[in-house]
């Protein structure tokens, strides 16, 4: 199945209809195929995530994407960048099994005697 082949099937299984705007879209017509869930933030590319829009259509949808796009690479990019820096932490061996231990050398030393 070709691409435009493709295309024509998700157009004809809206009836025809942008959903974006409601109207007609003619076969002849220059539409294109726009992801409901755009795949920059993650969506799949199945059939059932596509569907057709007026070329007009889809440059103004995509332009309300934009802000969502940047802010989920942001979020991406500082979850990655947490996940780096957790990975490369050094941990100390034993750290808290030793800290218990100091704790309970400290319950065992006798108190200083107070000074008045």
């Amino acid at each position: 199945m070709t691409a435009r082949d493709e295309a024509l099937a998700i157009l004809a299984r809206q009836d025809g209809i942008c959903p974006w705007c409601g109207n007609m879209i003619s076969r002849y017509e220059r539409f294109e195929i726009d992801h409901t869930w755009a795949k920059a933030r993650g969506g799949p590319d199945t059939d059932d995530n596509k569907r057709a829009l007026h070329k007009i259509c889809h440059t103004e949808k995509t332009k309300g994407d934009v802000a969502a796009i940047a802010k989920t690479k942001r979020q991406r990019q500082k979850q990655d960048e947490h996940d780096y820096a957790m990975s490369t932490r050094t941990r100390r061996p034993n750290a808290k099994e030793r800290a218990r231990a100091r704790m309970e050398e400290r319950r065992l030393l006798p108190l200083a005697p107070r000074q008045e």
